[in-house]
């Protein structure tokens, strides 16, 4: 007589019926006293199934439905050792991710500290139902949705690393979907704003904060890029700067954000500013860009205050310091650079500069060109700032802006 046909995690074993499932980390094989027959393989099945569901659910107790199990006794020593909290798995999960960088992990760990550990932390990683965490995440107002999805995404790699690890069954963060996001579009300067900013930024910090955004200006460079600068990654005599490194939260990274080096073509007002600053941090032989005081820039939170307060002192819109990156991409657009150059000396893909960047020109006159190539090419008009809140830009950021889609690019995680 041939084998019965077996069900998913039922079969036939001589003339018993064996179930199988994991019950808080181990695998466990307890038979039924029943035959094998097509209607008791079926009956077997259903039974299996309400087992999972008390699992999942937290009320299955191995004992009530198998009291006769021989290894019952083995069964209540692993139940009780495989019973660790959220806050050690969470412990555990921070520990297994020492390869990535130390940025990713110290926001992991705010993240933790900060939305998941004060709830849950000293609640067993088995007894944390699907319905505590929806409510957890969608019962609560966050600034943002990008905040929300970032603590939700930390959430699920925790409970990740316990299915991984066999803690529990399944992952019950992973019905908690993303949501979607709308990104900011890039916001660029016109040039007139940019040039009033810097003279107002010389007058009120001096040299080397003008110096400072007037290089992020006129390169693109990413400011943890730009505060890891060494003057070893710069070639005045070529006209280039090797991007090879960047600085978050004071630590140093060996690679850029991208993971990619790149070689930048300074253009002669990038190049005028490398010069000028060489006599001023030049025989230091380190950094390219430091305090005034000669310390490295640990981080990018004296520069942001000295900006803020520039724009408000002239009445600029305010905007935060990392749009110097998305105007000089935009300048560099829109002065007919290739898209590919444009990319690269970016450190961008391709990809991303179409999807990011759509209408080259639109919006933009033969005056607002010329005026972009002229800043390129030569330094500006010192003084510039003066009256600026006073007097009607020759063009103001607006028809800038409808140059880029509705999407931005290289959010960081904030808790």
């Amino acid at each position: 007589m041939g084998r019965k046909p077996t069900t998913g995690g039922v079969e036939p074993k001589a003339n018993r019926i064996q179930l199988t499932f994991s019950y808080r980390g181990k695998r466990y094989r307890p038979t039924l006293d029943l035959a094998p027959t097509q209607a008791n393989l079926r009956h077997a099945a259903r039974r299996l199934e309400e087992i999972k569901h008390k699992i999942r659910t937290g009320s299955f107790v191995f004992a009530e439905e198998f009291p006769g199990y021989r290894f019952l006794d083995a069964v209540t020593v692993t139940v009780t050792r495989a019973r660790p909290t959220f806050d050690q798995v969470a412990d555990a999960f921070l520990a297994s991710i020492g390869g990535l960088d130390f940025a990713t992990r110290e926001s992991y760990r705010k993240i933790l500290n900060a939305h998941w550990r004060s709830k849950f932390g000293k609640l067993r990683i088995d007894e944390i139902r699907y319905g505590e965490l929806a409510a957890h995440i969608g019962g609560r107002p966050w600034g943002s949705m990008k905040t929300r999805n970032n603590v939700a995404s930390v959430g699920r790699l925790v409970f990740g690393f316990a299915h991984a690890d066999e803690l529990i069954e399944r992952n019950p963060m992973d019905r908690i979907k993303t949501l979607r996001v709308q990104k900011a579009p890039p916001d660029p300067y016109a040039v007139e704003e940019a040039e009033a900013l810097l003279a107002g930024i010389l007058a009120d910090w001096g040299e080397h904060d003008a110096n400072y955004f007037e290089f992020a200006f006129f390169t693109g460079l990413r400011p943890s890029e730009e505060i890891a600068l060494l003057w070893s990654d710069a070639d005045l005599q070529a006209g280039r700067l090797r991007v090879e490194r960047a600085r978050v939260m004071g630590r140093d990274k060996a690679t850029t954000k991208t993971y990619v080096a790149r070689l930048l073509e300074l253009c002669p007002r990038s190049l005028e500013v490398l010069r000028r600053q060489r006599e001023l941090t030049g025989l230091a032989d380190r950094e390219v860009f430091t305090h005034p005081s000669g310390d490295r820039y640990r981080d990018l939170q004296a520069q942001l205050k000295r900006w803020d307060h520039t724009h408000k002192r002239l009445g600029l819109r305010r905007r935060v310091p990392y749009q110097t990156r998305h105007t000089s991409v935009t300048w560099n657009l829109m002065t007919g650079k290739n898209l590919l150059w444009v990319a690269e000396q970016h450190g961008h893909s391709p990809a991303v500069m179409l999807k990011t960047y759509a209408r080259w020109t639109s919006g933009a006159t033969e005056e607002d060109i010329e005026a972009i190539r002229c800043a390129m090419a030569a330094a500006p008009m010192r003084g510039f700032a003066n009256g600026f809140a006073t007097r009607v830009p020759l063009r103001t950021t607006k028809p800038l802006i409808v140059l880029a889609e509705r999407e931005g690019f290289e959010p960081s995680i904030r808790v």
